[in-house]
């Protein structure tokens, strides 16, 4: 196109009749489902549409409505794991761990729902949370160990944002 060379892919969802439905509007939405499904897994390639895709899409889309209420609600905590030195075994840190406390499904670990809270565009906002509540905490411990530190996981778009730096700087 205008002389350039354009490299084009496709992804495909496949869903058959009647065997995923006789509808034509649900055989278009499943085939959507699968096509999805097949994006997900890599791209340029299919996916035959499967019964249990429809239920895991209605759970995820699910999720990402509660995410975007769950740090109003207060529902992120922190759990902290030792970090331990190889060789002197003494404790010199921990890590702060991000959590989510869903009212209904439980304790989630990030790899739940730190994608959604990239799509919905909250991941600064949650760090920023972790990171406070966690230096907050920490502050506490250390007239205990003076020498306590705290460590956090950003995720891949926070650390490509131009002003993540800035952002952890006014933090602390």
């Amino acid at each position: 196109i205008h002389g350039q060379r354009i490299n084009a892919g496709g992804s495909i969802g496949i869903a058959l009749h009647p065997m995923h439905s006789s509808d034509p509007q649900e055989l278009i939405d499943h085939a959507d489902t699968a096509m999805y499904k097949a994006k997900e897994l890599g791209r340029n390639g299919y996916f035959l549409y499967q019964s249990h895709l429809t239920t895991e899409m209605d759970a995820e889309l699910k999720l990402s409505h509660d995410v975007q209420n769950a740090f109003l609600d207060d529902q992120f905590q922190i759990h902290y794991q030792p970090v331990v030195g190889v060789f002197s075994g003494r404790i010199s840190g921990v890590e702060g761990l991000l959590r989510w406390d869903h009212p209904s499904l439980g304790l989630l670990h990030p790899d739940r729902f730190i994608h959604l809270l990239e799509r919905h565009d909250l991941i600064n906002d949650t760090t920023s949370w972790l990171i406070n509540k966690g230096c907050n905490e920490i502050q506490q411990l250390l007239t205990l160990a003076p020498t306590l530190k705290l460590s956090v996981n950003l995720s891949a778009q926070q650390v490509s944002t131009r002003n993540s730096l800035e952002i952890i700087a006014d933090i602390l």
